[in-house]
């Protein structure tokens, strides 16, 4: 039933993005699958009527997750219509959820109602960004600068919106689809809370104190940055955790016990559980204190879509004890993900959920390897177990990360083991910490004495907490040293993926069904088979992608002969443009070192990207810089940082080239007779190429343009990669007429306070080129053997 649930919401999905014939195949051919699988099981039934009933209910199953998908996507695209960025609005809604930040509180509205100039409408979710520093018409009063609203409170406030941000580039993080997958409508930042009305969640509003006040205390007894790390570990609060400690657990495979999850839950439930038992009390004394601890719990760290799931299937697991039936793990599995998926379909596209399920499904998967394998040491019991776990869970790693920690299966066997420890030890050592400040307030007699012998063993179990934190940042870092740690993959295809989860389901087949104990080798060899069709990749094909990087440039060459080339990379305007357009982008492409990266200049919007992935420790095989390059203060910054990273540096002059068996680079310019300007002696690329030419020209000038006139080269151009982003001071008429280039692309920001791109320069691009595309429109523009491609209109985005 749960996955007939699954192909009707994956059907549902497919025939709204299904615009064309061709892009409706992916339906039929789901279509078609399905009902031979029906076939295929009615076939071997004995009874056949009772064969066809459980078919009409599967066919039932597999409709209503249509039906329901449908029905909530349209629901979404109704709440956002009308809306625009910058809108002012007012909203109203009840407050749900609200986390702290830096300098802001994040509120999450439900049932709320918009009202624009246009009028009142609903609007669904919305997640309503609020200044520490603002007023409330509600406390007039106060001396406080700022209060946020309890949970359970109808908020009235007004603001602007921001409607969420698609992706513009390959392997960049797509917010719209991440934000809608969890049924919220847009963000609003409030300019001021104007009224809150009704009761608040006392108890809701209760637990959330109490995580705050644990957050507070791990910060008091702990390191700032284990602290953080104990706080997403144990209460969800993610806003203390470091960015450095988030990329070391990511890139080194354990970021999964940063989340609160299936084993956060077994481990504190369980516990619990048996302590009651082991008391003497009954299954249903024990299960209902235990189901009471973990909804608590729940409430206090969120309810996300793991803690959920979790707390499912340990509710079916008491209830079986209860009851004194068996528990079965797949049931539980499959009743998890109804419930979820009736309430929002959507979050079946979320990574989260697939790697939750899938973490679960790759245990019932290692149990059966350990089955048929019949392990005598339990460590490779453990080895089996998370096996079956990586064959799961792997292709949506992949997909959604692109790279794969060689070491995390190992790294995990070193740390697993000391998670309960970490967290029970976290639990009560931040419970004798709040206790030690109540009997300091309270001021009861022998509340001192009591104070000292929380506070003793707050610092005792969090010392203790400690050490372990700092021994997985350890471990997580000495793994990450050894050789090969990071293998980038880049994004496996949706066929890959779908051949990789048909034979994984025909091995777990084969295990279920046959005796395959003697068949090791075999079971082996198709483990190894499965990787392979994960991660076979066809020779890339030549390409220049020129990224939108906002206000900036950033171009991407693969060329013929297997070089990874780059061009710039930078912008004003997007914050950590290296780590979050420029490197996804590579990742995704699986492109794991950068063999030479050319700079025009060096200013911000042409290399603060470079810079960033030069920090990060990105392999980078050499920096191209024109010998007659600006040496200022920004020349000695990149020098240094460069000299640090052991990355070589080289130099070209106007007349050099610099050939790769069949692609050839030339510099153009600049030349000692242009004047000392960072935008006038800019590098300016030749770049040619089987049945393909382009020139990248940096931020030059008309004044610079002219001096290409005589070379016949750039004649009969494939690739004029505008100057200066556009500008009416580029780009002139007589260069365009000796190039005539068979595509022009600009790269600019929709929003920039430099006119770009300028009526004169685009006029002269239209007259003169067969086609113009713009980055701000098109996102990310791919040039490749069969032209110009766009993102956006690839993608299905709007502009």
């Amino acid at each position: 039933m749960a996955l007939a649930l699954v192909v009707g919401i994956i059907a549902a999905k497919s025939h709204l993005l299904a615009t064309e014939e061709k892009e409706a195949l992916p339906l039929f051919f789901l279509i078609l699958v399905w009902h031979l699988a029906l076939f295929l099981w009615c076939r071997h039934k004995d009874t056949w009527r009772k064969a066809l009933l459980l078919a009409f209910f599967l066919e039932l199953a597999a409709l209503a997750g249509f039906v329901r998908y449908r029905d909530v996507s349209r629901q979404l695209q109704g709440f956002a219509q009308g809306l625009s960025n910058k809108q002012q609005v007012t909203i109203q809604g009840i407050v749900v959820q609200k986390q702290k930040k830096t300098d802001r509180w994040t509120v999450l509205l439900k049932d709320c109602y918009l009202k624009t100039s246009k009028g009142i409408h609903p609007g669904g979710k919305v997640l309503l960004s609020l200044q520490n520093t603002q007023k409330s018409e509600n406390y007039p009063n106060s001396q406080e600068s700022f209060r946020e609203p309890p949970l359970g409170v109808v908020v009235v406030a007004q603001g602007t919106v921001r409607l969420f941000q698609e992706s513009r580039n390959d392997g960049n993080f797509n917010e719209k689809e991440y934000y809608q997958n969890q049924g919220i409508t847009c963000r609003i930042f409030g300019d001021s809370i104007r009224k809150v009305l009704g009761r608040p969640y006392v108890l809701r509003e209760k637990l959330f104190l109490l995580q705050q006040m644990l957050g507070e205390t791990y910060q008091s007894y702990m390191p700032e940055r284990e602290a953080g790390v104990l706080s997403a570990m144990l209460v969800g609060e993610k806003s203390m955790l470091s960015e450095e400690i988030k990329l070391l657990y990511q890139r080194s495979g354990i970021s999964h016990i940063l989340a609160i999850s299936g084993l956060h839950i077994s481990i504190l439930g369980a516990a619990l559980y048996r302590l009651l038992r082991n008391r003497g009390c009954s299954y249903w004394q024990a299960s209902a204190c235990a189901c009471t601890m973990l909804a608590g719990f729940g409430c206090m760290v969120g309810m996300g879509l793991s803690t959920r799931r979790a707390i499912f299937m340990f509710v079916l697991y008491l209830g079986a004890q209860c009851f004194g039936r068996g528990y079965d793990r797949e049931n539980a599995i499959a009743i998890s993900a109804i419930i979820l998926l009736l309430e929002n379909p959507c979050v079946l596209f979320l990574s989260g959920f697939q790697l939750s399920f899938g973490a679960v499904l790759g245990v019932l998967v290692g149990q059966r390897l350990c089955s048929c394998m019949r392990p005598r040491l339990k460590l490779t019991e453990s080895v089996l177990v998370s096996t079956g776990i990586q064959l799961v869970t792997l292709p949506v790693l992949l997909r959604n990360y692109y790279e794969l920690p060689v070491y995390s299966m190992l790294l995990n066997l070193f740390v697993l083991p000391f998670l309960a420890a970490v967290l029970i030890g976290g639990l009560f050592g931040g419970g004798f910490g709040i206790c030690a400040l109540i009997c300091i307030a309270w001021a009861f007699p022998a509340s001192g004495i009591l104070a000292y012998i929380f506070d003793l063993l707050a610092h005792l179990l969090l010392m203790f907490v400690t050490f372990f934190l700092q021994y997985f940042q350890m471990i997580s870092s000495f793994f990450l040293k050894l050789p090969g740690a990071v293998y980038m993959s880049g994004c496996p295809s949706r066929m890959q993926i779908f051949l990789y989860y048909l034979m994984l389901i025909l091995l777990c087949y084969a295990l279920h069904i046959f005796d395959m104990h003697k068949q090791r080798k075999e079971i082996v060899l198709t483990v190894f088979m499965l990787l392979c069709c994960l991660f076979f990749r066809l020779p890339k094909q030549s390409m220049i992608a020129i990224l939108d990087v906002g206000q900036g440039d950033g171009i991407y060459i693969h060329t013929p002969d297997g070089l990874d080339i780059f061009v710039d990379g930078g912008s004003t305007d997007v914050k950590g443009v290296g780590n979050y357009r420029i490197l996804p982008f590579l990742k995704y492409h699986g492109v794991a070192k950068i063999d030479y990266w050319f700079l025009s200049h060096l200013d911000k919007d042409h290399v603060s990207g470079m810079e960033e992935l030069a920090e990060s420790g990105y392999p980078i095989g050499a920096v191209v810089l024109a010998r007659e390059i600006v040496k200022d203060d920004a020349y000695g910054h990149l020098v240094q940082l460069l000299r640090q990273k052991s990355i070589s540096i080289q130099y070209m002059q106007a007349g050099e080239a610099s050939s790769a068996g069949s692609s050839r680079f030339t510099c153009l310019l600049p030349d000692a007779s242009i004047m000392e300007d960072r935008n006038a002696r800019s590098l300016v690329l030749f770049y040619e190429t089987e049945g393909m030419k382009a020139v990248f020209s940096g931020d030059i000038s008309s004044e610079q343009e002219k001096l290409l006139l005589t070379d016949r080269r750039i004649q009969g151009l494939t690739l004029w990669k505008a100057a200066h982003h556009g500008s009416k001071y580029s780009n002139c008429k007589e260069l365009l007429e000796w190039m005539s280039p068979r595509y022009s692309a600009v790269s600019c920001a929709k929003e920039n306070d430099y006119g770009h791109p300028g009526a004169e320069a685009v006029e002269h691009m239209e007259e003169n080129s067969g086609h113009v595309f713009y980055t701000m429109d098109s996102g990310c523009l791919k040039l490749t053997g069969h032209g110009m491609e766009e993102y956006v209109k690839e993608n299905g985005g709007i502009p």
